[in-house]
C-alpha cells in the first residue's frame, strides 16, 4: 500500500514536478522497472501530452520499508503546460 503525493512548480512554459511515495503498509514494497505517470484533467480525461524518455536512466529495484516517509521520489518535467485551470492528478 503506497501513499503518493505529487505537485508541480513554476508557471512558465515548463514545469518540474515531484511525486513522493511512502509505504503505508505493514510489509516492504518492492518497485521494479520504469515508472510512468498519466496526466489527467480534474474531470479524469487524459491530457494530450507527448512522452519523452531520458536516455541515460539506470533502472534498478527500489525497496520501500513500511512507515519510511517519502522513501523515494519520482521527478517529472513537462514543457507543454498550456491550460492554467487544468489540474494534474497522479
Amino acid at each position: 500500500m503506497l501513499r503518493i503525493r505529487g505537485g508541480r512548480q513554476g508557471d512558465g512554459p515548463g514545469s518540474p514536478g515531484d511525486i513522493e511515495l511512502t509505504n503505508v503498509g505493514s510489509r516492504a514494497c518492492i518497485l521494479r522497472g520504469l515508472p510512468w505517470v498519466a496526466m489527467v484533467a480534474a474531470d479524469g480525461k487524459s491530457l494530450p501530452v507527448r512522452l519523452v524518455s531520458i536516455s541515460n536512466v539506470v533502472l534498478g529495484t527500489t525497496v520501500l520499508l513500511p512507515g519510511q516517509l517519502n522513501a523515494t521520489e519520482l521527478s517529472v518535467f513537462w514543457a507543454n503546460w498550456v491550460r492554467p485551470h487544468a489540474q494534474a492528478r497522479c
